[in-house]
């Protein structure tokens, strides 16, 4: 492989580690975020043990496909159903709260951390999500990163300049 082809693919491979890492800690911050937002719900709704559930609800929202949805709707429909209103709405009320912020930030997060603009990194999540579910929202945004780093390092630059 001519030096020139080795050093640009050596870029591109740093820049998809970085990119790696940079999507797991924004993944980390998210969940921390929603950590937070679930234990202050479940102190104020006098749920107990606060801090336990939320960590377990913030691990399950990790998870690909489960989300807090997952915990929180049949909860909270429950909870409604045995005539505990305060605490069906609460944690209703949560549910929008949480998914809310998350749907706001993510796509900021992600973008940021990963190197793209938000709205590409929102267009890549909607994109990968749409054509392969949640792996896709997951792996769209790393092929728009690997794409960009072809593009910058001049890889695809060469290919379409020779077409």
């Amino acid at each position: 492989m001519p030096g020139t082809w080795q050093e640009r693919l050596g870029r591109v491979s740093g820049g998809l580690k970085t990119a790696f890492g940079g999507w797991l800690r924004a993944q980390g911050l998210l969940m921390l975020l929603t950590f937070g937002e679930l234990a202050l719900g479940f102190f104020l709704l006098r749920v107990e043990p606060a801090l336990l559930l939320a960590g377990l609800t913030a691990l399950v929202d990790a998870l690909p496909v489960f989300g807090v949805g997952t915990v929180l709707l049949p909860w909270g429909a429950i909870a409604l159903l045995l005539g505990d209103v305060r605490l069906g709405l609460g944690l209703l009320l949560l549910y929008g709260v949480v998914t809310l912020v998350r749907s706001l930030l993510e796509p900021r997060l992600v973008g940021k951390r990963v190197g793209l603009p938000p709205l590409a990194a929102l267009a890549c999540m909607y994109v990968g999500f749409r054509a392969f579910g949640v792996a896709g929202m997951v792996l769209a945004p790393l092929a728009g990163v690997l794409a960009r780093q072809l593009w910058a390092s001049g890889v695809l630059r060469g290919l379409f300049s020779r077409l």
